[in-house]
């Protein structure tokens, strides 16, 4: 579902609306050193804090120093919008 914004000048006359993708969810995943895809740290959440603390959790816990970056996919239950990554985090 995408969200409509109605926007106006300074003088406060009608120029039109923008369409822009959202609400976006917010889904962290990990990459392990060595490793070909990402392992995704729980499910997809509404919350950029939550997807940040999921995030930092992983660091936390990896006692063996494996996993190399991490990052935060934003995206939208539109097919139309494709994910992209929202933030990008190495430890």
């Amino acid at each position: 579902m995408s969200e409509c914004l109605h926007i106006h000048d300074d003088e406060g006359h009608d120029i039109g609306y923008v369409c822009v993708p959202g609400p976006w969810k917010y889904l962290p995943r990990v990459h392990e050193r060595g490793a070909r895809t990402y392992k995704l740290v729980g499910e997809p959440t509404a919350s950029l804090r939550i997807a940040f603390m999921r995030l930092a959790g992983a660091f936390e816990d990896d006692r063996l120093r494996i996993l190399n970056r991490g990052d935060i996919l934003a995206f939208d239950d539109n097919p139309y919008y494709e994910p992209h990554v929202a933030y990008e985090v190495r430890p």
